[in-house]
């Protein structure tokens, strides 16, 4: 099971800051997730918000405002005063600071008009990029701009009135299979069991569950066969795992 920190090491650092990333690097993780959204003039700026509002505590839409206009923000100094000064990156910032043998889970988090803007970069900079996204759509559209690189769609499943987890496996990798994707990725839950991993592994597809802290649940996923595991504190898990 890979490691993955989720947005860097997120617990000690701003997320999705250059920060961030270096210490999840030095915390020995296997891949880093961050997320992109687009900026007023076509860049991939990596943020999670659709507003710079929560770590920066500036409030304006990505969208409306330059690549240029966004690093003028302060991104770090909400998380502590030893962050000061980070600024909000675009994709190629974080790509570049990547071992070549890193794992890069681009989350998509807007539409597919920013697609342009990263196939700028990730063919030239890192070749174990993924690509992630709740958008369906959004995520065909991307595995076929990237076909050399794997897609997974992110869902939660969800309890309807009846309890019963939606969307059923099946319907879930029917979906998935049929945008010619190559995996799911899954918000942390008591669904997530055995007979839902093999299946998915069986169909030929990764299996992504974010976001977990805890060293217990993160054994029981491994006893699963999950491929890769997001957390916020890599550090702490790769020790807890050992």
């Amino acid at each position: 099971m890979k490691i993955i920190a989720h947005r860097g090491a997120s617990f000690e650092a701003p997320e999705n800051t250059l920060a961030a990333m270096r210490l999840a690097i030095d915390q020995k993780a296997d891949g880093v997730e961050f997320d992109v959204h687009r900026t007023r003039d076509g860049k991939a700026a990596v943020i999670h918000d659709d507003s710079t509002l929560k770590t920066t505590g500036m409030r304006a839409l990505v969208r409306d405002v330059s690549m240029d206009e966004l690093q003028l923000l302060d991104a770090g100094c909400w998380k502590g005063p030893q962050w000061r000064c980070e600024t909000i990156p675009e994709i190629g910032d974080v790509l570049r600071l990547l071992p070549e043998d890193m794992l890069a889970f681009i989350e998509i988090k807007c539409g597919p008009d920013i697609l342009p803007a990263v196939a700028e970069v990730v063919p030239l900079l890192h070749a174990q990029s993924l690509f992630v996204g709740f958008s369906l759509e959004t995520m065909a559209l991307a595995k076929q701009q990237f076909s050399d690189h794997k897609v997974l769609w992110n869902l939660e499943l969800l309890k309807d009135e009846a309890g019963v987890w939606r969307p059923e496996t099946d319907e879930m990798i029917a979906a998935v299979r049929g945008a010619g994707l190559d995996g799911v990725g899954l918000g942390f839950c008591d669904a997530i069991t055995g007979d839902l991993v093999a299946a998915i592994h069986e169909a030929g597809l990764d299996l992504f569950v974010w976001t977990v802290d805890d060293v217990e649940q993160a054994k029981r996923l491994r006893s699963l066969n999950v491929d890769y595991l997001a957390t916020n504190r890599p550090g702490g898990l790769r020790a807890g795992l050992a």
